[in-house]
């Protein structure tokens, strides 16, 4: 633990990369953030590095100066601490456990397992391909729970969903294509019209082009 008198938390933040997920939902739950850019690897700022010695976000550093990394951390973090109460889900919220497993879910099957590995410069587009070809069971299974649904759990947008519509905006980067599945192309769709999402999607630029000057 880092001592600190903030009343907000920070987050160490790369432009478009899983973090984008925490950010959009601390948008949603009205939860104020400082944001901080920083690279990656080896041109990682030295605070960040000593706050996560990975040099990965997510990385959130909270008013008590408690260092939380790990992405599905952190959106927990921001869910459980949301100013919005249409939002807001505690471990005594009938969604509550649902929402930690479409969390995980985004974590394990698409997060780590397919973005990971396609944008591993290392991996070579044999491997590549493999991995996107078992996209289509997890993107299947996706469509399937969508149907009908406007959100993952609910009726309205969770932390779950930040992490999602992360993953769908970078899909088609990595080479996944989703368009053939209808429920989920629609609910990605309607996520364009998020004010929250486009104003970050902007802001992102931004900060990338700032990173690089």
């Amino acid at each position: 633990m880092i001592a600190s008198h903030k009343s907000s938390a920070t987050l160490y933040h790369a432009p478009f990369t899983c973090s984008f997920a925490v950010r959009l939902a601390a948008k949603w739950g009205e939860v104020p953030l400082e944001i901080i850019s920083t690279p990656l690897g080896k041109m990682a700022r030295d605070d960040f590095t000593a706050h996560n010695p990975l040099a990965q976000v997510s990385t959130l550093i909270l008013p008590d100066g408690t260092i939380l990394t790990e992405t599905s951390a952190c959106l927990m973090w921001v869910q459980t601490h949301s100013q919005n109460p249409d939002f807001k889900r505690t471990p005594d919220h009938a969604d509550y456990f649902q929402m930690l497993r479409w969390i995980g879910f985004c974590a394990t099957e698409l997060h780590k397992q397919l973005l990971r590995i396609v944008f591993y410069d290392e991996a070579t587009e044999d491997v590549k391909d493999n991995f996107r070809h078992l996209s289509l069971s997890r993107l299947e299974l996706l469509n399937n729970h969508l149907e009908g649904r406007s959100a993952l759990i609910g009726d309205t947008y969770s932390a779950a969903d930040a992490y999602l519509i992360w993953f769908l905006t970078l899909a088609p980067k990595a080479g996944v294509k989703f368009t053939p599945f209808g429920a989920l192309s629609a609910y990605f769709d309607s996520a364009q019209s998020d004010e929250s999402l486009q104003y970050l999607l902007t802001e992102d630029a931004k900060r990338r082009a700032s990173l690089k000057a």
